[in-house]
């Protein structure tokens, strides 16, 4: 075993002379020592973590490994020594933010305390502790994160993940109005334009409020105000919860659909745009008809440059509804198919479903005249006629 310590010292100090700035590398080396239960690999052990913390101050993920180290020690020991552990890791958060006081170390505290105070973790503090010490360690816990939380604003230090995990602690605790509050605050703050910190605040408003005409239009209020902030890329959450909100609120639909035009603008070709626009016309379809679902997807179509992703989800909706007999499904598809090859005339897989369609109807002239369209249409026709030989044969 002194061998083996001796060959591990001159492994470390021969790579940290090659690899000076690998925190991982002396991290992987104490968790090997820690291994072995022999009084030359602890000393060794407590050199390089000494090295580690005078090398890296201003790591945090060197702090967090630290601070978590004294906790994971302490579950494989007795009980006794798990508030001890508990506690000691503490004290290394509270030390690396004197050093080193930025948002991800703050966020890396929380994240710590949030994790020993979720079920799974009290539960494992229940069996451990005994039934008085592990209420006192999680009242303690509770007090240790809203005091973190509080620190950060203090410092104006502030994210998503520190603004979601303060208020979902605040539900956690019962209290919805200041949970609010504080939402509403990052609101009107640097975060106006965070897609995240609207999401909380509507959800929030859901939850406080009920479901008559005043509270619905508050709330549809908040869904408009948020989409003139936030960017499209991020607004697809929203719009899903105002589907399920208004969902069988046939008075905000016109409302929603116009709110949707106006949010998506000349984004409506992107892919964000175009899963926002399925989803709102999958709103339509199974909240109201098909006929408001059409209509729908017609004015959404008007906008510049559909994608063809868009495209292809309102033909898989009236192809479903042709399936069950839908005559006039038929005349839609048509329509769809007509529309999207004005603009994406070059794809071959477009060209040979409107043949299909034209085929399985029973139309055998428009299915030649879609062919002889394709062939002409396409600079490089050959994929189309390979595939239309496969579906012909």
């Amino acid at each position: 075993m002194l061998f083996f310590c001796k060959l591990a010292r001159v492994i470390y100090q021969n790579a940290i002379s090659v690899i000076p700035s690998s925190f991982m590398f002396r991290q992987r080396i104490i968790e090997v020592l820690e291994q072995f239960d022999f009084e030359d690999a602890h000393i060794l052990e407590e050199e390089i973590l000494n090295r580690l913390l005078k090398d890296f101050p201003r790591e945090e993920s060197c702090w967090d490994w630290h601070a978590k180290r004294f906790f994971k020690r302490a579950m494989k020991s007795d009980q006794l020594n798990l508030t001890a552990g508990t506690k000691a890791a503490i004290e290394v958060y509270e030390e690396a933010l004197t050093v080193v006081p930025s948002v991800c170390m703050f966020e890396l505290y929380a994240k710590f305390l949030q994790d020993l105070l979720q079920s799974d973790g009290c539960e494992a503090l229940t069996g451990l502790y005994s039934s008085e010490s592990n209420k006192y360690c999680i009242h303690e816990l509770s007090k240790t994160l809203m005091s973190v939380y509080g620190r950060a604003e203090e410092n104006i230090v502030a994210s998503s993940a520190l603004v979601e995990g303060h208020v979902s602690f605040l539900l956690r605790l019962g209290k919805l109005d200041t949970a609010m509050e504080l939402a509403d605050k990052f609101c009107n703050s640097d975060f106006k334009h965070c897609g995240k910190t609207w999401t909380l605040k509507i959800s929030l408003a859901i939850r406080q409020l009920g479901r008559s005409k005043e509270d619905l239009q508050s709330i549809f209020s908040l869904f408009k105000q948020s989409l003139k902030l936030i960017s499209i890329a991020e607004a697809g959450i929203i719009w899903h919860m105002a589907l399920e909100c208004f969902a069988g609120e046939e008075a905000y639909y016109d409302e929603l659909l116009d709110a949707v035009i106006s949010s998506l603008g000349g984004y409506h070709g992107g892919q964000t745009g175009a899963e926002i626009a399925c989803s709102v016309i999958d709103g339509f379809l199974y909240n109201q008809s098909i006929a408001q679902a059409r209509r729908a997807y017609k004015r959404l179509l008007s906008l510049p440059g559909p994608s063809i992703f868009f495209y292809r989800h309102c033909i898989s909706i009236e192809s479903r509804i042709a399936s069950i007999g839908c005559i006039e499904a038929l005349q839609h598809l048509r329509f769809l198919f007509k529309s999207a090859l004005e603009i994406y005339g070059q794809d071959s897989e477009l060209w040979l479903q409107y043949y299909s369609l034209e085929l399985k109807a029973g139309n055998s002239e428009g299915a030649g005249t879609v062919y002889w369209r394709a062939r002409k249409t396409l600079h490089d026709p050959s994929i189309f006629i390979e595939n239309y030989q496969q579906v012909v044969a």
